[in-house]
């Protein structure tokens, strides 16, 4: 299983393979799953669909019938690094609402979904194009993913399983994201957790589909879903 943040370094991997072969930059290149703080622009959120095609919101969480939550918890993240294209661009703070339902067949469906902001600096390079961004921005994201797994629940959880559980900080810096790029010596977050080793044991069997979050700064828009992805974040 994996967090936004996990999720991501998959993505990220496979963006570079991409990259590598096509020699392109509009490849999936965005947040990591759980874990993904901004702007000028209103942005749908919880108020209605995403203009990014394949962006996922909390109305896609759509479990199997007969299915019964188990958990319903908020988790607050700061200092997660965001990923582009080309390298982490951004130190991102945001709420991730967890819902997990236990299915009739015994196995578990995830709808997590993110909402915050994203703080990008000059000579971070953009999540879609890879382009030196000029100056400090900020703006606003959401999005998220649905995943399906197997494990054990536990039966002492680390964490409620209800409600506010609580800020952890990754651990993700300025420094590592002006480095500039993957290949360049970026390490990412130090201090990522897992929202499921808080609830569940021998997790396997993971299936993350869809993804998708939708990026804002005044005049832009970045779409990175698993329907694919579009546009950038250039500040001015």
């Amino acid at each position: 299983m994996t967090t936004r943040r996990m999720f991501h370094a998959i993505v990220t991997a496979a963006v570079g393979c991409v990259l590598v072969a096509a020699g392109t930059t509009s490849a999936l290149a965005a947040p990591s799953f759980h874990g993904h703080g901004k702007g000028k622009h209103h942005h749908n959120g919880h108020h209605g669909r995403s203009t990014c095609a394949g962006v996922v919101d909390p109305r896609d969480a759509r479990p199997p019938q007969g299915s019964r939550l188990i958990v319903n918890a908020v988790m607050k993240v700061v200092n997660h690094e965001d990923g582009g294209t080309a390298g982490y661009w951004a130190l991102d703070r945001y709420n991730q609402h967890i819902r997990v339902w236990q299915t009739p067949t015994g196995g578990f469906y995830a709808g997590v979904f993110d909402e915050g902001h994203y703080q990008t600096f000059a000579g971070a390079l953009s999540p879609g194009g890879g382009v030196t961004e000029p100056s400090d921005g900020t703006g606003p994201f959401h999005g998220g993913y649905i995943e399906t797994f197997t494990g054990t629940l536990l039966t002492s959880p680390t964490e409620p399983t209800h409600g506010d559980i609580g800020t952890f900080d990754f651990g993700g810096t300025k420094s590592d994201i002006l480095l500039g790029s993957y290949g360049n010596g970026q390490t990412g977050d130090t201090s990522a957790v897992d929202w499921t080793s808080f609830y569940f044991s021998s997790v396997s069997g993971t299936a993350v589909t869809p993804w998708g979050w939708d990026y804002r700064y005044p005049t832009e828009i970045w779409c990175h879903t698993s329907a694919g992805s579009s546009g950038d974040i250039v500040t001015r």
